[in-house]
């Protein structure tokens, strides 16, 4: 007899940017063995924006916010994960998604917020996550730039959604939840 896991949609296969491959459930986390990444030479900062592309570059250089340039860093990491990176046939990240994912986060950067964990989904997409005082605020961009967000409550309830034109105030409202609601 198989095991039933229980996997609503807001759980995902997927790879978080320190390499790690793990599947989540309500229940549990398993890890597996690390994806494969043509490189895992060490390198400094400087190296490591210059392989940024270009739209990430800029706003990592325009930004001062400590935690903009580390989260776009860790993006920049993702970007290298070649198809079937989880060996189940996931996408890289998909350069529609990580543009867009650049924009909203530029327009985040007057936000105090600390550094998100940032993970690749199977499908292309990018999941950024945030922990707050005993509340959580995930954003997943998906193709044509919606986010699917899901907050959760110190008592564990949780509420989700999706913004299918976001802007600025779309983000700026769920992040405020986050650090004063």
């Amino acid at each position: 007899m198989s095991e039933l896991v229980l996997n609503p949609p807001y759980w995902k296969n997927r790879v978080s940017s320190d390499r790690d491959v793990e599947e989540e459930t309500p229940f549990r986390t398993r890890r597996r063995a690390p994806a494969r990444v043509s490189s895992d030479r060490e390198v400094d900062e400087k190296t490591l924006v210059q392989d940024i592309p270009v739209s990430m570059q800029e706003v990592v250089q325009a930004s001062e916010m400590e935690w903009i340039n580390n989260t776009l860093q860790k993006l920049g990491n993702l970007s290298q994960f070649p198809a079937n990176w989880d060996s189940y046939g996931g996408l890289p990240l998909d350069p529609f998604v990580r543009d867009k994912a650049v924009t909203y986060l530029g327009w985040l950067e007057k936000e105090d917020l600390p550094t998100p964990d940032v993970f690749l989904g199977s499908g292309g997409t990018v999941q950024f996550e945030w922990q707050i005082r005993g509340k959580a605020l995930e954003l997943e961009i998906k193709k044509p730039g919606t986010i699917a967000w899901l907050k959760v409550f110190p008592n564990e309830e949780m509420e989700e959604g999706e913004i299918a034109r976001p802007n600025a105030g779309d983000l700026s409202q769920l992040t405020h939840w986050l650090t004063r609601g």
